[in-house]
């Protein structure tokens, strides 16, 4: 079975058992990840696609439970469209949210104030070889917008997120494993 069908039927069983979350109504997301765990935040924001509304990664950034391998998910991203802009306000106001978000990402990484140092960050982007670059960022190509932390710097954690849950497309579904 291709990947495609094994998500759809695994989002089937979900909605059909009463289990169906969208970022299409953060409010909902967000009360959802309250009672969630940092291995939950750190699946869902490891599969989850920007394009698909961010205001719950933004929540999660700003929890201070929140693993330093999960800020490493949400700052390495693959959108040249508008991670190479230094200045948010010079983007279109859909981008807003998933800039501020990526920044606020660098901003907690740098501060040091997460909650742990365990989980592995998912590196399935290709701007994730940015958590591998060297101390000289003027040779790296780093779009200007955002500088990586040191913190993050060759960061690759201890640990797998445990949880039943993933993002596929904008929905919080079940894990195949679940499944």
């Amino acid at each position: 079975m291709d990947d495609a069908l094994e998500i759809w039927e695994m989002n089937a069983r979900c909605e059909a058992e009463g289990f169906r979350l969208t970022f299409d109504d953060p409010d909902r997301v967000i009360e959802w990840l309250k009672l969630q765990t940092p291995d939950t935040w750190h699946a869902v924001s490891a599969s989850h696609n920007y394009d698909c509304g961010v205001e719950p990664l933004l929540w999660i950034v700003q929890q201070p439970e929140v693993d330093l391998g999960t800020l490493v998910n949400l700052f390495s991203i693959d959108a040249e469209n508008w991670t190479n802009e230094p200045d948010v306000t010079k983007l279109e106001t859909y981008y807003h949210t998933a800039w501020n978000t990526v920044k606020a990402a660098e901003r907690k990484m740098a501060s040091g104030l997460f909650g742990s140092k365990e989980l592995i960050p998912n590196h399935s982007s290709s701007a994730a070889s940015w958590v591998y670059q060297p101390e000289d960022l003027s040779k790296t190509g780093l779009p200007p917008a955002f500088h990586l932390p040191l913190a993050a710097r060759g960061f690759e954690g201890k640990r797998h997120a445990v949880s039943d849950y993933m993002a596929a497309d904008g929905l919080i579904t079940w894990t195949l494993d679940k499944f």
